[in-house]
């Protein structure tokens, strides 16, 4: 964030030659580094070293980990527009044993005050206390959002968006009377890098008003620009698999993108084109605002945006350049529309009034409707091609998790551009692409709470007799000829009593 210095990593500043040296709070945090990414459900923990070289005395003493949004639109109004917001903030309850007694921290003398706060793996439900056109994006809005614009890599976001993750230590204490602020406060604070687990979302339910997407495309195929028509192909596109990135965000897991074809020839005999080559590259757009969003920004049409003074931040990355080399077709015949049997049900007393221009203006009719419904050679081939999608890690470029902050969002979208038959026809899908990170599972000998993914990954590793196990004593009656009665109750029948009984066959 601009404005913002880390006194705790560059060390203790040096007094000015004839000033009055000040307190200081250093923020040590126990197996730290600077390019350490922490995740949901990560122990950060330390110790706040208090120096002063003259008695500071306190009224409250604070360590909190804090969650801070800040976004700036510059070019917007006639004046730039700043927004901070606080999602979230955890206070770490002290014992009064780190404290001196007296709240007079001594000079000359040091104190190191523990702390120890875990990451969570959500928000409270009060972060995000705006109106939402949908629970959906409210649920959106209470996962964590990582870090943007403190990574040692380019994070693809611009300078006017900030997301930062803080401990900080605070000494307050009251001013004198007759000061223009009511408290003064001493404070410093260490920044880390937050990779929250983000897990994978379902398809998106994409619509023709998204205007960021295209899922399909259908053109005309010709020999050449001046050559008649060779068919008509339809290329169709879907959401892959999420990209799942490790906790770390040091490796990324590989998907597959799947284009479906669909060629209808106009000659029975007619040949499948041939797919020339294959680009992909992933496009990503940070939205940003200064007021809440109470959807999400990703859908509906691009004009919708400047309404709500959101802007947004593109950056485009190449992935691929292929050549199919085998593409197997799939010939099928078309099932034909029920032709007009040219039979009227309804009385003919004004046909004898019809005219000859009448009867010539309806016979020119009927012929286009004719060729308008043709079924053209009544054969279609189909095939399909697999892509394999593997975005690039490095130290110079990282990709953020897709997430919804209420001020910020990141989305990701694969363009899928093919080059199609002799004349080079161009077909381009933008998919959505969803990028998540993989909740690390820690078990752990604490009384901790774990997530829902946790809980997930020791269910899968539980044996079958875990599953298999009676959950109640009680002794059903085997008779199978026996008809159940009906429930008056509000519980539940069993299977037992809901199978179909057997009727014996004379």
């Amino acid at each position: 964030m601009p404005g913002i210095v880390d006194t705790a990593a560059r060390g203790a500043v040096r007094p000015k030659a004839g000033g009055v040296a000040k307190p200081s709070l250093e923020v040590e945090i126990n197996q730290h580094f600077t390019s350490k990414a922490y995740t949901s459900g990560s122990h950060v923990s330390g110790h706040v070293v208090v120096k002063s070289p003259r008695d500071l005395s306190y009224d409250a003493f604070n360590i909190l980990f804090t969650g801070t949004v800040a976004t700036r639109l510059d070019f917007v109004q006639s004046y730039t527009t700043n927004s901070v917001r606080t999602f979230l903030k955890l206070r770490m309850p002290i014992d009064n044993e780190h404290l001196p007694e007296d709240r007079v921290f001594l000079a000359g003398k040091t104190y190191n005050i523990p702390f120890h706060f875990v990451i969570p793996h959500q928000l409270i439900i009060t972060s995000c206390n705006h109106g939402c056109e949908n629970p959906a994006v409210k649920d959106q809005h209470l996962y964590l959002p990582p870090t943007i614009g403190y990574w040692e890599a380019d994070d693809q976001a611009p300078d006017m968006t900030h997301i930062e993750y803080a401990i900080k230590a605070q000494a307050v204490s009251r001013s004198a009377p007759g000061s223009e602020t009511k408290y003064s406060v001493v404070e410093g604070k260490k920044i880390i890098k937050v990779l929250p687990a983000l897990p994978e979302e379902a398809p998106l339910d994409i619509k023709m008003s998204d205007e960021r997407y295209c899922m399909s495309k259908t053109k005309t195929l010709r020999k050449n620009l001046f050559a008649g028509k060779l068919g008509e192909l339809k290329v169709t596109g879907r959401q892959p698999k999420a990209v799942m990135l490790s906790s770390n965000g040091l490796s990324a897991s590989e998907t597959t993108a799947r284009i479906n074809l669909e060629f209808e020839p106009t000659v029975a005999d007619g040949v499948p084109p041939k797919i020339n080559s294959v680009a992909g590259k992933i496009i990503t757009t940070t939205f940003f605002g200064s007021t809440p969003q109470d959807k999400l920004p990703n859908f509906g049409p691009k004009d919708s945006y400047a309404m709500n003074q959101l802007l947004t931040y593109d950056g485009t990355h190449n992935l691929f350049t292929t050549r199919p080399e085998k593409v197997s077709w799939a010939q099928s015949r078309i099932p034909l529309l029920r032709k007009d049997s040219g039979y009227s049900t309804v009385g003919s007393t004004d046909e004898d009034e019809m005219t000859a221009s009448d009867e010539e203006a309806q016979s020119s009719s009927r012929v286009k409707e004719k060729k308008k419904k043709s079924p053209g050679s009544g054969v279609k081939h189909c095939a399909a091609i697999d892509l394999p999608i593997k975005i690039p890690v490095s130290n110079k470029r990282i990709f953020l998790p897709t997430f919804h902050n209420c001020l910020i969002s990141r989305t990701y979208v694969l363009q899928l551009t093919l080059s199609v038959g002799p004349s080079n026809t161009t077909f381009s899908l933008n998919v959505p692409l969803q990028i998540g990170v993989e909740q690390r599972f820690d078990p752990r000998d604490d009384d901790e709470l774990p997530s829902f993914e946790s809980a997930m990954a020791q269910v899968e590793g539980a044996g079958p007799d875990d599953y298999l196990r009676p959950r109640s004593t009680l002794q059903v009656p085997n008779n199978t000829n026996t008809i159940p009665m009906p429930r008056t109750g509000s519980i539940l029948p069993g299977y037992d009593e809901i199978r179909r009984p057997s009727v014996p066959v004379a």
